[in-house]
């Protein structure tokens, strides 16, 4: 079979709709970006787009239907997804609070900013750190059942019977497209103006991004149930 470019175009514009629209991604790669150096906020994007690309070539071949056919499995799923996006926005929250408290105790609460985001593992290894921020955006798409529905919904009825030059295609064109969109939030919201706002008001924005990742993975573990 040959290379359906029709197919291709019609998948990738519901594919850039969706990358672009905020979401727990979108969530995630602001927090790091405004926190964190540069490079941990690609690797959490290269790891998004790693997540997106395998649940996307699991569908493509078949294996996402497991999630239909054995309901155990997407709640299985569901559970460990909004556990772990829980856990993230429960970190956020925490840690923003860790720091205000460090800040009290020597009264430059109002006039200090929390200029130490979570650059505080600093003592780990730089190479450590990219491997966690890697797995972070790694799982945060792998464990996300919504993902894997999505794919079944958007590749079963259009690409299923296509060649495998147009499923490759569209893996490709899929990991770039999350690469480009977030590497553009990231250079955007990375630059000094951003990260000055950001330092003014970091406590609030980090327990508003966190309290949205802790919502997001309520609401996954509440849904789990309607896969049984």
């Amino acid at each position: 079979m040959t290379f359906d470019l029709e197919t291709f175009a019609a998948v990738i514009a519901v594919y850039v709709m969706i990358v672009i629209s905020p979401g727990p991604n979108f969530v995630l790669i602001t927090r790091y970006s405004l926190r964190h150096p540069v490079p941990l906020a690609f690797a959490v994007t290269f790891g998004l787009a790693a997540g997106a690309t395998i649940n996307a070539s699991i569908t493509m071949f078949g294996v996402g239907s497991l999630i239909v056919a054995y309901p155990l499995f997407g709640f299985l799923v569901s559970v460990a997804g909004g556990g772990f996006m829980g856990y993230l926005g429960l970190s956020a929250i925490v840690s923003a609070l860790r720091e205000r408290t460090q800040l009290q105790p020597a009264g430059h609460a109002a006039s200090v900013p929390a200029e130490q985001p979570e650059m505080v593992p600093e003592a780990a290894p730089a190479g450590e750190r990219l491997v966690s921020a890697l797995n972070k955006g790694l799982l945060v798409n792998l464990l996300n059942p919504k993902g894997i529905v999505f794919f079944i919904g958007l590749y079963a009825p259009l690409i299923a019977r296509t060649s495998l030059a147009t499923k490759g295609a569209v893996l490709a064109a899929s990991f770039l497209i999350e690469i480009l969109w977030y590497g553009l939030v990231i250079l955007i919201l990375a630059r000094p103006r951003f990260r000055r706002m950001y330092e003014r008001a970091s406590f609030s924005i980090d327990c508003l991004l966190g309290l949205v990742l802790l919502l997001i993975g309520m609401r996954i573990l509440l849904q789990a149930g309607t896969y049984l």
